[in-house]
């Protein structure tokens, strides 16, 4: 009977849906995913919610600003939100097809809402991102997956901070030198900005070579970005460079191993793209027609043994920002690519038999000042130095679906004109997984 009631609803979800993810858990509404000769769907996902409080300083000790409209000032103040964390939330589709001639085709769509009414009673933009909708052929040659799905540079930096499910740093970001309203749209930072770049979701072609004794190689192509600055009701408030004659490229070779007691992993990955100032952009004083280049490298490695989770990741690059890749800060107000660098150290101690998780990490993203950046700084606008954020958390499962936890998290913003800006973040919060 449940066959017959799940076929219609298997059928639609063929034009829908997706293979499982990385969920903790997944609900297979039909077929079986262990049988090879049979077609499956399933779904999986996450809640969570978060009381946040946060006590930000006023700027002091220079004149304040970021660049281009990069992150860094915040809404002076106390304030208070029940909101999604660093992660919104989640509801997925997969789809498992047949193996046919030892080849498996899945594919996956995910939809990840937020709850938070951007700081008002009636808001009826509740934000919902279509961030996964790829499918992937899997075989003895490896993997080869096309859609849209999390890109590979800096991936590994966001998936291994504990603050994923958390909160971390709150940072909005900053348009036309206003701060963002504590409750507005958009999820938390957890370190995106004080340790690493965000790697964000995006349409790509990714080439995997199959687990060769615990090493791994992906070659991705990626739709091109405008590379540049804060664009604000569709007008670069710096400049940008729109035309994109080739496509991005994306790297990454990591290598997992276990041993007696524990596991290790290591990676390092790559990115690569260029893009053309065209007739009609945001210049700066660059000539219509010269070329950005954006380019990076970042890497990690995680050992755990006994409980206890050592972590460390890393990057350096230009035109890369400081907080969202190739966006909002990556150049100056000249249209030269700036330099930057981040790392994340992280240690967590899992306490047994309770499964209790004490954490803590720190880092800090770090931009270098261009000629141009120094001569605004003389004129009296300051581009954003560094970003530090440390994170004390303690996270705990009461059942393998529900976990609750509390973080305190304070971030440090710093400018070239010495202006410093310090907050205090308190959340405790839960999640149910499915």
């Amino acid at each position: 009977m449940l066959r017959k009631l799940v076929a219609p609803m298997l059928v639609a979800a063929l034009f829908l849906a997706a293979n499982a993810g990385d969920a903790t858990a997944e609900i297979v509404l039909a077929g079986d995913k262990a049988d090879a000769k049979s077609w499956s769907f399933s779904t999986d996902g996450f809640l969570n919610a978060f009381y946040v409080y946060e006590d930000a300083d006023e700027v002091s000790g220079g004149t304040p600003g970021v660049a281009n409209g990069g992150f860094g000032l915040i809404s002076a103040g106390k304030s208070s939100t029940i909101r999604t964390g660093l992660l919104p939330g989640l509801l997925a589709f997969n789809i498992k097809a047949p193996e046919s001639r030892g080849i498996t085709v899945t594919s996956r769509v995910g939809f990840y809402p937020q709850i938070q009414n951007g700081g008002t009673r009636s808001d009826f933009d509740v934000q919902v991102d279509t961030r996964e909708l790829w499918f992937a052929a899997d075989g003895a040659f490896g993997q080869v997956l096309a859609g849209k799905s999390l890109n590979l540079f800096q991936a590994k930096s966001i998936l291994t901070d504990m603050t994923l499910f958390g909160v971390g740093s709150t940072g909005g970001p900053k348009a036309n030198n206003l701060p963002q309203a504590p409750g507005g749209s958009g999820t938390t930072l957890g370190h995106i900005g004080s340790g690493y770049l965000y790697a964000q979701f995006g349409p790509n072609i990714r080439y995997t070579t199959p687990d060769l004794g615990g090493l791994k190689v992906a070659v991705s192509l990626v739709d091109p970005s405008a590379i540049g600055s804060l664009v604000v009701n569709g007008t670069p408030i710096g400049p940008l460079a729109t035309k994109t004659e080739t496509p991005g490229v994306e790297a990454e070779v990591s290598y997992a191993t276990k041993f007696k007691g524990g596991t290790a992993q290591a990676w390092v990955s790559g990115l690569y793209q260029r893009a053309k100032f065209a007739d009609g952009d945001n210049t700066g004083t660059a000539a219509v027609g010269s070329k950005v280049t954006a380019r990076g490298v970042s890497g990690g490695a995680q050992v755990a043994f006994a409980g206890a989770e050592l972590t460390a990741t890393g990057f350096t690059g230009r035109a890369l920002g400081s907080v969202l890749l190739l966006d909002l800060d990556s150049l100056d107000a000249a249209g030269e690519e700036r330099k930057s660098s981040g790392f994340l150290v992280q240690g967590t101690y899992t306490i047994a038999p309770t499964s209790t998780k004490l954490g803590i990490n720190y880092g800090m993203n770090i931009m270098d000042e261009t000629a141009r950046d120094a001569a605004d700084r003389a004129a009296g606008t300051s581009a954003l130095e560094n970003r530090s954020g440390l994170t004390l958390g303690v996270y705990q499962n009461i059942t393998p679906s529900w976990q609750v936890m509390a973080e305190y998290t304070r971030t440090t913003a710093e400018w070239f004109s010495g202006a410093e800006q310090e907050s205090n973040v308190f959340a405790v919060g839960t999640f149910f997984f499915f």
